[in-house]
């Protein structure tokens, strides 16, 4: 059989997209689509105009027959206009986000209605009758054979609407045929139905899931120690004293990360000006450096700036990788890159359902090596692994802020774990992050030398700390697990599921990226589709695939997915997700604030000075705010703001930030930010019970 001869407009590409079109239709399209750049980015720009808020529609003062009227839509997707007409209407829709995205929108519309029966919900059946006075409101009543004009329904501002939604779950259509006693039974059993399964939902729901890791400034401390991990390579059950039950399916709840080594804010060491060697800047020039190794289904990816415009590729296997050029590993992926010297440079990223770590994404950007040197690296964030196969060892140029270490591995049968986490300064004033690097020798006694410290040789599975906040560097010495540092299993290359289902649909969410983004569009087209997939939260595999999908964006620096997801009114996981990316974000790339802003201002709809405020406060709380009532008060009155994204951050900072234990009470993890008022307001007023709670222990808290 022959290929279908279709051709790709823009009539054929909403249907693909769509998804109704024929098999042998749809493969040909595609394959169209592969081939053709502009058509990428229409299929891109589509996705994009019918989820964006705010957009005004067509008006309708140009008048009939042009592009803004109703009925030439109508006639576009009936195929009922001329070929002139279709030319003029296409070019129009190109031109205009407004009308792009309404011929888009219409045709969602029509697939849904031809394919989904309609449901009326039982309310809004009932108030139709009610708009006409009289027999004719009689929902029994046999209509006539004829039915006079009535008066015009008098307006109403009846706020009752919210509550179908509530009734399309299930709900049959109402049938004429039927008898209108079998339709009321119906009906009854159908409330009877509804009311049951939320009684056996509420009293079913998961009290909570992974342990959360307690700040040890919090208000209400626990008494539990953290249970270390272990260094088993095979998925853990969860602990039975620390339940970890499979997140529902429109709410997955991730793993708390754990904080970074809590370190005494006091001033640095005088630096040694007698140590400080002279360390020739970074070489300019961009040369093949190292290979990318071939390791299947990982994913590392490299940015290229082409004129003003930059943008992230994958990086083939065995590929050339260049000086200048930063690399990246996306969150959960890891990637290799290996010297002609013989060094090995492992970029580990991770996600919270494997390990339960602040590890996101990993990026590092190799320059031009001085002699001597096997590797000159600038470490940006996230974990890497040095190894080398020479014997007499390797010698690398670590450099990060102001800092340059020089790294030397003994042999080949050294190993170095080196991390490098950024966090957000908590309070009110805009302070710089606080940053944390940590070298771990996992094999062999490998040497570090930086600019205020001579040359230490490092013992195995013992590790160099050094914070920006902090007394410079510190170690050589065995973790301290009082100053919750981080042990040697924490650097073993194994996963410890907090929660084994989860963790399993995370692992297939990614092994299924990676295999589809050698054909995809592009990878921005991909991530959208990932985040797009999740939008009923249907599956386990669409929600961690919109997760991971919001934190490659924020891994990419790409803010109005960011932006969409944490003002999102349906999808409360993407919500919290957003936010844990922002904060990780931020704190990584200072500078992407102000691009944050320019997207979210027009999506939350606040004024600048109410920006500037909600992104204050995304950092969490200072030790001082926490005590604070005036600030303990203002989060409580913010889970009853009229905007979406104040409310889920309000309940995001009261959950990590100010009262971590509670998420153990399902009566306040029960909020949800984009519920109705009805719906809130139960976990509201046992909010309102938990601040006094709050409050009272403050007040008896002593004074040391």
């Amino acid at each position: 059989m022959s290929a279908p001869n279709i051709r790709l407009t823009l009539r054929t590409l909403l249907a693909y997209l769509d998804d109704t079109l024929e098999p042998a239709q749809a493969l040909v399209i595609g394959q169209k689509l592969n081939e053709s750049k502009p058509a990428q980015d229409l299929a891109d720009r589509i996705r994009k105009v019918t989820r964006k808020r705010g957009l005004s529609v067509p008006s309708a003062a140009e008048g009939q027959g042009t592009s803004s009227d109703p009925n030439t839509v109508a006639a576009y997707l009936s195929d009922a206009l001329t070929s002139e007409q279709l030319a003029e209407f296409e070019q129009i829709c190109l031109e205009s986000d407004v009308h792009l995205a309404e011929v888009a929108a219409s045709h969602q519309i029509l697939t849904l209605v031809m394919s989904e029966q309609m449901r009326i919900p039982p309310t809004a059946y009932k108030r139709m009758y009610e708009l006409i006075p009289g027999p004719a409101s009689m929902p029994n009543r046999a209509p006539a054979t004829s039915m006079a004009l009535g008066a015009a329904a008098e307006a109403t501002t009846d706020d009752r609407d919210d509550l179908d939604t509530a009734y399309l779950l299930g709900m049959k259509a109402y049938s004429q045929s039927e008898p209108v006693g079998v339709r009321v039974m119906k009906w009854a059993a159908v409330a009877a139905l509804v009311l049951g399964f939320l009684v056996f939902a509420f009293l079913a729901w998961p009290s909570g899931s992974v342990e959360i890791v307690k700040r040890p400034d919090a208000i209400v401390a626990s008494t539990k120690a953290p249970v270390p991990p272990t260094t088993t390579p095979k998925i853990l059950p969860t602990p039975p004293t620390t339940p970890a039950p499979l997140p529902p399916p429109t709410a997955p709840t991730p793993p708390a990360p754990t904080p970074m080594p809590a370190v005494p804010p006091v001033e640095p060491l005088p630096m040694k000006e007698d140590l400080v060697p002279k360390v020739p800047p970074v070489q300019p020039g961009r040369i093949a450096v190292a290979n990318a190794e071939d390791q299947g289904d990982q994913v590392l990816l490299t940015q290229k700036t082409e004129g003003v415009l930059e943008s992230w590729v994958r990086v083939a296997p065995k590929a050339e990788v260049m000086s200048t050029d930063r690399l990246l590993a996306l969150p959960g992926y890891r990637a290799r890159i290996k010297y002609d010297t013989g060094l090995t440079v492992e970029l580990w990223g991770n996600l919270p359902e494997l390990i339960p770590i602040q590890v996101l994404q990993t990026a590092i950007t190799p320059t031009i090596a001085d002699a001597g040197y096997d590797a000159d690296i600038t470490f940006h964030v996230g974990r890497i692994y040095l190894q080398t196969s020479k014997a007499g060892g390797a010698k690398v140029r670590l450099r990060f802020l102001k800092e340059i270490w020089e790294i030397t591995l003994p042999d080949a049968k050294a190993e170095v774990a080196i991390e490098l986490l950024h966090a957000p300064t908590p309070g009110p004033l805009a302070e710089a992050p606080v940053t944390a690097a940590v070298l771990f020798a996992n094999a062999g006694s490998p040497t570090l030398a930086t600019r205020s410290r001579e040359a230490v040789k490092v013992p195995p599975r013992q590790l160099m700390l050094w914070t920006s906040t902090g007394r410079g560097l510190e170690g050589p010495r065995i973790p301290d697990t009082k100053r919750k540092e981080p042990s040697g299993e924490y650097f073993e290359r194994i996963s410890i599921y907090p929660n084994e289902q989860s963790a399993t649909a995370c692992r297939k969410v990614l092994d299924g990226f990676a295999k589809r983004l050698p054909e995809a569009i592009s990878l921005g087209a991909l991530l959208a589709e990932k985040n797009l997939g999740a939008a009923n939260g249907t599956t386990l595999d669409d929600l961690y695939g919109a997760r991971f999908a919001i934190f490659s964006a924020a891994a990419l620096g790409k803010y109005e997915p960011l932006a969409e997801a944490a003002s999102d009114p349906e999808r409360g996981f993407a919500r919290k997700a957003a936010l844990d990316a922002l904060r990780a974000a931020f704190a990584a790339d200072p500078g992407g604030e102000a691009v944050f802003r320019a997207a979210a201002e027009p999506k939350f709809r606040f004024s600048k000075a109410q920006m500037t405020v909600w992104l204050r406060r995304l950092p969490g709380l200072s030790a001082a705010e926490r005590v604070d009532f005036g600030t303990i008060d203002q989060l409580f009155a913010d889970l009853s703001a009229p905007e979406i994204a104040v409310r889920e951050l309000a309940i995001y900072v009261l959950l990590n930030d100010l009262d971590p234990v509670s998420n153990n009470q399902k009566s306040l993890t029960a909020y949800d930010a984009g519920a109705t008022v009805e719906a809130r307001e139960a976990p509201v007023k046992a909010w309102k019970r938990r601040i006094e709670e709050i409050k009272t222990a403050i007040r008896e808290k002593p004074v040391n």
